[in-house]
């Protein structure tokens, strides 16, 4: 029997980031094989810093040595994944 992937997604705005956010990145990358910090834009919020800037802070995750991957989110698109790695049950 094949061993089932379990991939975690944490979506926000992340503006800022603050260290909640990074506890719950540590958190999720415990819990999932896999995570994804996925950063999105939040038309109805006014951002203090660029959606670049967003990104950035949320790859300080990686360099406190936090195994995951950060994604841009974009209103309205689907992200595609790897369908023969990561299957839904």
């Amino acid at each position: 029997m094949r061993n089932k992937k379990r991939l975690g997604v944490y979506a926000g705005s992340f503006d800022p980031l603050t260290i909640g956010h990074l506890w719950m990145i540590e958190q999720g990358v415990s819990l999932f094989d896999r995570l994804i910090v996925a950063v999105g834009i939040n038309p109805e919020k006014r951002c203090t810093f660029s959606l670049e800037e967003q990104v950035r802070a949320a790859g300080a995750a990686e360099s406190r040595g936090v195994d995951c991957q950060v994604a841009i989110v974009v209103p309205m698109t689907i992200v595609p994944r790897h369908k023969q790695e990561w299957r839904h049950p």
